[in-house]
């Protein structure tokens, strides 16, 4: 349908913004996509939405609105049972209050990284992996650096040399 498809090139707009540091743009175009997605009364579209909206406040450094909307996209993501949506909500709540709650965090990551091993969602997982890595340097080396390790494993068979550079540092952040 042509207004789901607007949607997600709002949201898809929305990323390139993020992707380029202007998060201003990227919260305008998440907006309109929101606005977009409530007025065609389509849930998938409002949770996907609510999801990068809550990344995006966490990478504007607000990290309040970013628990909320990232809240928000969970519970909707959960009512019409998208595990993909729920796992990528879930990961980005764990990024969020990582500093501030790392308990909190770590439960997170494990949640989703047990979403993510059952349903074969396997960038999620590597970004897990990475996370819990980065998450336990300094508490528990030995199992930071066998995440570390699964995470550069799975980054290469992926070939997505995005997450490989980023296993790779934290790798080396362990020695």
């Amino acid at each position: 349908d042509d207004r789901h498809r607007q949607s997600t090139l709002i949201n898809n707009l929305s990323i390139i913004a993020a992707g380029q540091g202007d998060y201003f743009s990227a919260h305008h175009y998440l907006q309109r996509g929101l606005d977009l997605a409530k007025t065609n009364g389509d849930l998938a579209a409002q949770g996907l939405v609510l999801v990068n909206l809550g990344k995006n406040y966490r990478l504007m450094g607000k990290t309040e609105l970013a628990t909320k909307s990232l809240k928000d996209g969970l519970q909707i993501s959960e009512s019409i049972g998208s595990r993909a949506l729920i796992a990528t909500a879930l990961l980005y709540l764990a990024e969020t209050i990582r500093e501030s709650d790392p308990k909190r965090a770590e439960s997170l990551y494990r949640q989703v990284l047990n979403i993510a091993q059952r349903d074969n969602l396997q960038l999620i997982e590597c970004e897990v992996l990475i996370g819990m890595a980065e998450l336990l340097h300094k508490s528990n080396q030995c199992e930071a650096r066998q995440y570390s390790l699964q995470s550069m494993k799975l980054a290469e068979m992926l070939q997505n040399s995005k997450l490989s550079q980023r296993a790779m540092t934290v790798n080396q952040n362990l020695n």
